[in-house]
C-alpha cells in the first residue's frame, strides 16, 4: 500500500556587504494512513509563505 509522504525544500542566500547567511531547510513526512486535507492545506499554505522552492505530497511505495 502507498504510503503519503511530503516534502519540501528552500535554499536563501542572504548577504550584506560585510556579512553571508546562507541557508537551507529540507523536509520530509511520511503518514502511513495518509495526511487529511486539512493538513494539506496547512502545509501548502506554509510552504507558499516561506518561499520553498519546492513542496509536494507524493505516493510512496510500500
Amino acid at each position: 500500500m502507498p504510503k503519503p509522504a511530503w516534502h519540501g525544500s528552500n535554499s536563501r542566500r542572504r548577504s550584506t556587504t560585510r556579512n553571508r547567511a546562507p541557508a537551507a531547510v529540507e523536509i520530509e513526512a511520511e503518514a502511513p494512513a495518509g495526511f487529511d486535507e486539512s493538513t494539506i492545506r496547512v502545509v501548502r499554505e506554509n510552504a507558499t509563505t516561506l518561499r520553498f522552492d519546492e513542496a509536494g505530497f507524493d505516493e510512496l511505495g510500500s
